[in-house]
């Protein structure tokens, strides 16, 4: 994980990004994963959306919550590359058994169909 150090006990609610304690809090709890409900976190450039986004992994992953954190060009990329040499059912299939999938850095690409 990028952010590997994130860890809900440091989220500095002060800091300048507009971001509800309450509601951070209730997130933290997990039951927006169990309930299969989708995240997103938005956001100007800088704020700590991954760092978020990694703190909240930290607190799935100790509640036994399997995760995966991948840059979206990056999982784009292993499965063009799984495609290729038919590991692609393989690799999708660890994906979606994943219970919290985290992708980051959608970024200004626009998206091909590749």
């Amino acid at each position: 994980m990028r952010h590997i150090g994130a860890c809900p006990e440091d989220v500095d609610y002060r800091a300048r990004r507009g971001l509800d304690r309450a509601l951070f809090q209730s997130l933290l709890s997990g039951k927006w994963i169990t309930d299969r409900r989708n995240l997103i976190i938005t956001g100007p450039c800088g704020v700590g959306k991954t760092w978020l986004g990694c703190a909240l992994a930290q607190a799935a992953c100790r509640d036994g919550v399997t995760v995966i954190y991948k840059r979206l060009p990056r999982i784009f990329e292993d499965l063009e590359l799984a495609h290729g040499d038919c590991h692609f059912t393989r690799l999708f299939r660890s994906i979606t058994k994943t219970q919290l999938l985290i992708l980051d850095d959608w970024g200004p690409d626009r998206l091909t169909a590749a």
